[in-house]
C-alpha cells in the first residue's frame, strides 16, 4: 500500500499536485482540513487499517514530524514516498 507525504511551503503546489496526480486513488490527510493532530492520526489510522493509500500534506515538515506519520505504519506493509516542492512547479521526489 502506498503513502505519500507531500511537503512543501504555503502555495507551493502541494494540493494542486495531489488534485491533477492522486485524488482519484488516495485518501487526502491535510491538518488545515481536518484541524486538529487527533483527527489527522484518527485517519492516518483508518487507512493504513484498510489498506487505503493516502496522501499526508504538510508544510515545512522535519524529518521528526514526518516520524509522527510514518511510525504508525511500521508494522504494516505501507511504503512510504516523501515529495517535496519548494514553488510553483511539480513537487519533486525526495528520500524519507
Amino acid at each position: 500500500m502506498e503513502a505519500l507525504i507531500l511537503i512543501g511551503m504555503q502555495a507551493s503546489g502541494k494540493s494542486t499536485f495531489f488534485k491533477q496526480r492522486l485524488a482519484d486513488t488516495h485518501v487526502r490527510i491535510n491538518l488545515d482540513m481536518l484541524r486538529s493532530r487527533a483527527r489527522e492520526m484518527v485517519l492516518l489510522r483508518a487507512c493504513l487499517e484498510a489498506r487505503q493509500p493516502f496522501v499526508v500534506e504538510n508544510t515545512n515538515c522535519t524529518r521528526e514530524g514526518r516520524q509522527r506519520h510514518i511510525a504508525p505504519a511500521t508494522n504494516t506493509d505501507s511504503i512510504f514516498s516523501k515529495f517535496a516542492s519548494s514553488g510553483p512547479r511539480a513537487p519533486s521526489m525526495g528520500n524519507r
